[in-house]
Formats: structure tokens, C-alpha cells, sequence
């Protein structure tokens, strides 16, 4: 199947990669796909409801932390000027008390829903791992929320495996802790 979007990174300051400038139309366009990820976890979990100015501090830190750390790249997959899907995919040292190296991260994975099947999130999936491999970093972690089910497919297909799980209880009974003793 031949397709006419590419995957680059977003950026506004030089990149040894293939750069898309952030141009105000293009950071709205990826501001809107995070609101419409956001928009899915709210519904699945009501704990993530965003305050009224989400969007203002994720913009700030779109724009000041995301584009600009050497160890972060927004990758994005783009046709005709449109923003089809992006990936966030960072370097993070290892936990201290543990004996681990230096992890790739991926977060704030998302394709429009109308792109979903092409091969998208592979494509920008690929060129994160690729950057990071570059980098001398062989180990890839990422969150998928457990009501999250198509995500969890896609990323086992991956080769993902489950490492932990958070788990969460809302308003405790003051009796539940000593029912536990």
C-alpha cells in the first residue's frame, strides 16, 4: 500500500533528524490529537478529568519542555500539512535502587481514528525505537491503561510485555484498612 504521509520529527531548534518545523497550524493540529487522547481516557476512567486549563499548562509544556529536551522527541506522521498521529518517546535514567540502564519511554501515542490501519502508529513507532537505538538505548517501556484494550493488542504485537500494575482505590472505607490487618 503506498501512502503519501512521512514521519519526521516536530521541532523548533535544529535536529540531527528529519525535522518538521512546529509551525503554529501544525502544534495546534497535535495540541487537538492529545485533547481527542485525553477525551478516551476520560471517558474510560473518570480519575482523569482535566482541569479547566489543561490545555494552557500541556501547551506550555509542549512548546518549552517536549520540543526543545535533547532527550525527547515528538515524532509525528504528516500528509498534506495534516497531522495524522504522534508519539512522544523520551530517555529516562534508571530507577535508583534498582540495577537498571538508561529506558526509552513512549507516551502520548495517538492516530486519528479515520487513519487508524495503515500503518501509522508502526511508522512512528519505528522511527522512536530507531532514534533510541541510536542512541544506545535497547530497552522500551511504555503505559497503556488496562481498559485500554486495542492499545494493549497493538503493543503486545510489539513484543510488550506487562511489568507492573498501579492500582487505585478511591474514597476507602476508614474500616477497609483494619479489615486488612
Amino acid at each position: 500500500m503506498s501512502s503519501l504521509w512521512q514521519v519526521c520529527v516536530l521541532s523548533d531548534v535544529d535536529r540531527p533528524e528529519k525535522v518538521c518545523r512546529a509551525t503554529k497550524r501544525i502544534m495546534v493540529q497535535v495540541e487537538e490529537l492529545w485533547a481527542q487522547l485525553v477525551r478516551v481516557h476520560e471517558e474510560a476512567e473518570e480519575l482523569f478529568r482535566l482541569q479547566p486549563d489543561s490545555r494552557r499548562i500541556w501547551r506550555n509544556y509542549f512548546e518549552n519542555h517536549l520540543l526543545r529536551d535533547q532527550d525527547t522527541r515528538v515524532f509525528i506522521a504528516l500528509e498534506n500539512k495534516q497531522v495524522l498521529g504522534f508519539l512522544v518517546a523520551r530517555i529516562e535514567p534508571p530507577t535508583p535502587l534498582f540495577a537498571g540502564s538508561y529506558h526509552g519511554f513512549l507516551s502520548d501515542t495517538y492516530v486519528r481514528p479515520e487513519y487508524r490501519r495503515q500503518g501509522i502508529m508502526q511508522a512512528l513507532y519505528k522511527a522512536a525505537a530507531d532514534w533510541l537505538a541510536g542512541q544506545g538505548i535497547h530497552e522500551l517501556q511504555l503505559d497503556v491503561y488496562n481498559r485500554n484494550h486495542a492499545a494493549w493488542q497493538y503493543w503486545e504485537k510489539q513484543g510488550f510485555r506487562p511489568l507492573k500494575t498501579r492500582m487505585i482505590l478511591v474514597n476507602p472505607e476508614p474500616d477497609a484498612a483494619s479489615e486488612l490487618e
